[in-house]
Formats: structure tokens, C-alpha cells, sequence
């Protein structure tokens, strides 16, 4: 009997530990999903960042931005500044019709043949159509290549074009804003530039002068178209 009751009681001390491990455990798991309860409620969420809309730039302003940084490169002789504003594919037609392209304009502007002391681009008028802008504007100007010195006063269109986010002039064509002096003097109006004797800049023409004075002397690219008198090719006047 005796070895029975310690037998017994070793058996509730066994029972009573396996009850208090498991009362334990419940416990401890219980503790662990209060804990991600109060974690979980506790959590506040984070509103996602709004991106502020970029305003859409004006492509009136930015064409005209484009206009006066043209006469701003030319009245400077700045060939790199010229470089970026005109297209890679950019032609200029003179006011004899004759076509001048991007790599004569800009070479023109380093090596003096395309010189301006000082260019102005009055009443602009920009027109946008879509992804082009046509551009019309007076210019006025001092021409002072080849070593002469003359007034220009020209009418001149240029077409624009969107390439990707920026805009570059892609034609343009200069007219006279008056007629050309047929008789004395000698001076000659070309395409943004022209000098006196008729030496035209080059995207100018020179014009001849009246009877026994030089026929017009066309710049690097232009020609001289003849007066009375004049010799369409730069040469000495006929009597």
C-alpha cells in the first residue's frame, strides 16, 4: 500500500506539471496574438505622395523665346548657339530663290561671311499649328560682312518644328522690304545681309549699280544679279 500512494502521487505531480506547461503555452500564444492585434491596430497608413502636374509650356512663347535667341546668335556671330537653333535639315531660300543650308549658315557666322553688328526682329507674329509654328517678322539689321557696312531691312517667314521637347526652325525665306535701287549709288539689298558695290552676305544676292558703276558681287553662297550696267557675275560694268 505504501509503495501504491507514492506511486499515485507521482502520477498527480506529473499531471499537474503537464496541466501547468500546457496552461502556459496557451497562455504565451495567447499573449502572441494579442500582441499582433495591438501591432496590427496600432499601424496607421501612409497617404501616397500626389505628383504636382508640370505646367504645359506655351509653344507661342517658346516659339517666339526661339525667334529672339535667333537674332540674339546672329547680332553676336554666335555659330554654336546658331547650331542649336536651327534644324540639322534646316534651308533658307535668299531672295533670288536660291536655297542655303544649315552647314552655310553656320560656317558663314565662324568665318565672318554672315557678321552683324546688331539685329532686331520687330512685330513677330507666331501661329502655331500643332506640333509646327510659322513665324513672321521685320529684320532689321546692320550687315558687316566682308569688310562693308550696310542697313538691312527684310521681311522674313520662318517655319518652326517640335523636336522631341524643344523647338527648332526648320525654313525660312527673306524678302526686301523694299525695291531694289536700279539707277546711281551702286547699293544692293540681299537676304539677311548685303554691302555696298553690291556684295551680298551669304544668304544674300548683291544687285549691280546704275551705268558705269560694279555689277553686284554675290557673297559665298549668293550671287550678283546685274543693274543697268551691272554684270551678273561680280565683273567690271559694261559701257
Amino acid at each position: 500500500m505504501r509503495y501504491l500512494s507514492i506511486i499515485a502521487i507521482l502520477v498527480f505531480i506529473a499531471a499537474c506539471g503537464s496541466c501547468s506547461s500546457g496552461s502556459h503555452n496557451t497562455s504565451s500564444g495567447r499573449g502572441a496574438s494579442n500582441s499582433q492585434a495591438n501591432s496590427g491596430s496600432s499601424r496607421t497608413a501612409v497617404p501616397a505622395e500626389t505628383q504636382t502636374p508640370q505646367p504645359t509650356p506655351d509653344p507661342v512663347e517658346a516659339v517666339r523665346k526661339l525667334t529672339g535667341d535667333l537674332g540674339t546668335a546672329l547680332s553676336q556671330g554666335n555659330a554654336d548657339q546658331l547650331d542649336a537653333l536651327l534644324s540639322d535639315g534646316y534651308v533658307h531660300i535668299n531672295d533670288l530663290g536660291q536655297l542655303v543650308t544649315k552647314p552655310d549658315i553656320v560656317s558663314g557666322v565662324r568665318q565672318g561671311s554672315v557678321r552683324f553688328t546688331s539685329v532686331n526682329l520687330e512685330e513677330v507674329n507666331v501661329r502655331v499649328y500643332g506640333d509646327a509654328a510659322v513665324v513672321t517678322a521685320n529684320f532689321i539689321g546692320t550687315n558687316a560682312a566682308n569688310g562693308s557696312r550696310s542697313e538691312v531691312q527684310d521681311r522674313v517667314t520662318l517655319v518652326a518644328a517640335r523636336e522631341g521637347d524643344s523647338w527648332r526652325f526648320v525654313s525660312g525665306q527673306t524678302t526686301p522690304m523694299h525695291s531694289v535701287p536700279q539707277r546711281g549709288g551702286g547699293s544692293s539689298m540681299g537676304t539677311f545681309g548685303t554691302g555696298q558695290g553690291g556684295n551680298g552676305g551669304i544668304l544674300g544676292s548683291g544687285s549691280g549699280g546704275g551705268p558705269g558703276s560694279g555689277g553686284g558681287n554675290g557673297g559665298t553662297t549668293g550671287s550678283g544679279s546685274s543693274g543697268q550696267g551691272g554684270n551678273p557675275s561680280g565683273g567690271a560694268s559694261k559701257q
